[in-house]
C-alpha cells in the first residue's frame, strides 16, 4: 500500500492558497478594498449600483413583429432594510421587416430616465422584490431601404415601468439579479401615425446583471 504523501509544510510567513470558492470571495473583497474609503462607506450607508442586459419581448400590435435587446444602469439609495429609491437609465433597440406596403428595415429605439421604488421581501442572501416607477422616454424610429434611411421620427414622452425580480448574494455587498416586468412608452398619436407604430408601445424586458449594495 502506497502511503499518502504529506502536504508540503508552509514556509514562515507564507499563507495557504485558497480553494476555488474562496478565490472568488477573495477577489471580490480585494476589488471592494481597492475602492476609496468614502465610496466603501457610502455602500455601507445605503448606496446601490446595478447594471444589466437582456432581450425584450414585445406585446404591442406593431412591435409584435420586432425583436429587441436592452440594457440598464441604476443608481439608488436604501431607505430602510427593504425599500430603496433608484434613478434608472435604460434603453432598447428593436428591428423589424415590414410588409410589402412599407417595405424596408425599421429600427425603433428608446432611452428612458426613470425614478423607481424597489421593495424587497426579505433581507437575507436571497431576496425577491417588486419595483415600479415613471419617467421620461426619448423615442426614435428609422426606416431603411437598401441601406438608405428613408424616414426618421423622434419624440419625447412619458414612460411607465413595473416589474419583479430576485437578488442572490455572491459575497458581501455583491449580488447577481434577474428581473422582468413591463415597460409602457406613452407615445403621441402623431408619432405613432408617422412611425407606423401602435400606441402605446409595450414590451417585456428580461434583464440579468450585477448589483452592489447592502
Amino acid at each position: 500500500m502506497t502511503p499518502t504523501p504529506s502536504p508540503t509544510p508552509l514556509k514562515s510567513g507564507q499563507e495557504k492558497a485558497p480553494d476555488a470558492p474562496s478565490r472568488v470571495n477573495y477577489f471580490l473583497n480585494w476589488e471592494m478594498a481597492m475602492l476609496p474609503t468614502g465610496i466603501r462607506e457610502a455602500f455601507k450607508d445605503g448606496l446601490e449600483v446595478e447594471m444589466g442586459v437582456g432581450p425584450n419581448f414585445n406585446l404591442s400590435k406593431d412591435l409584435g413583429r420586432y425583436w429587441g435587446v436592452g440594457a440598464m444602469l441604476g443608481l439608488g439609495w436604501r431607505l430602510d432594510d427593504r425599500l430603496s429609491a433608484d434613478f434608472v437609465m435604460d434603453g432598447s433597440d428593436f428591428y423589424s421587416i415590414h410588409s410589402a406596403s412599407t417595405a424596408g428595415k425599421t429600427r425603433f429605439s428608446d432611452l428612458h430616465l426613470t425614478v423607481m421604488a424597489k421593495y424587497r421581501f426579505g433581507t437575507g442572501d436571497f431576496r425577491p422584490y417588486v419595483l415600479g416607477g415613471a419617467g421620461i422616454g426619448f423615442n426614435a424610429e428609422l426606416r431603411e431601404s437598401a441601406g438608405v434611411v428613408s424616414d426618421e421620427v423622434q419624440e419625447t414622452g412619458w414612460v411607465l415601468e413595473t416589474g419583479v425580480g430576485i437578488e442572490q448574494r455572491v459575497n458581501g455587498d455583491f449580488f447577481l439579479y434577474l428581473q422582468s416586468g413591463v415597460i409602457d412608452d406613452l407615445l403621441s398619436p402623431s408619432f405613432t401615425r408617422e412611425g407606423n407604430l401602435g400606441n402605446p408601445v409595450v414590451y417585456v424586458p428580461l434583464t440579468a446583471g450585477i448589483f452592489f449594495g447592502r
